[in-house]
């Protein structure tokens, strides 16, 4: 584990197992496991931890875990590309105070549902009625300036220089999704 990777964190609680079920639906191979997304941000003082920034209900906010806690319930991803220590730290010290204190953003689990159904509603109607081969629909973000730990990831793989959406070919404009970063990561972009 390293400063700026990804953690994914298995999925725990009924609403969390609901709204991946949501999502396998359109996601059939998707495991359902991870669930939670957060950032290594930093090694702790007493090199038995790590804190980690992550979007929780009450906002963006840094937390620390110790090792055996991210061991036992979080996986590791390498997704930044080395580069220079210094240059890490002053971008990460922008996004950070960029970030920190936002607020969570609920609806974006409603918005989301209804972009998908709304995707695949084209999709069927392109194969099986009208041939819109340019047509293509996003729903925009309501609440930009909120954050959810998936957008918060993915602003922050944006932000360092290495935007996951873009390594899959998918437009930045489109919600972001734990299954694009899990593509991302096994098609090694």
């Amino acid at each position: 584990m390293r400063v700026g990777d990804i953690l994914l964190k298995r999925r725990s609680g009924q609403l969390a197992a609901m709204l991946s079920l949501l999502l396998w639906v359109f996601f059939p191979w998707w495991n359902r496991r991870d669930w939670h997304m957060a950032i290594v941000w930093r090694r702790g003082r007493s090199q038995r931890g790590w804190w980690v920034m992550e979007a929780l209900s009450p906002g963006v906010c840094l937390n620390y875990y110790t090792t055996e806690q991210l061991a036992a319930e979080w996986t590791s991803r390498h997704w930044l590309p080395r580069m220079d220590r210094y240059k890490r730290e002053k971008l990460m010290r922008a996004f950070f105070n960029e970030h920190i204190n936002r607020k969570y953003d609920a609806a974006v689990y409603v918005l989301t549902l209804l972009q998908y159904l709304a995707l695949r509603a084209v999709e069927w109607l392109q194969k099986t009625f009208i041939p819109w081969h340019h047509f293509t629909i996003s729903l925009w973000r309501v609440l930009d300036n909120r954050f959810t730990c998936w957008e918060l990831a993915f602003a922050f793989c944006r932000h360092m220089g290495k935007p996951v959406q873009e390594a899959i070919g998918k437009p930045a404009s489109r919600y972001p999704l734990i299954t694009d970063f899990i593509k991302a990561v096994q098609h090694g972009a």
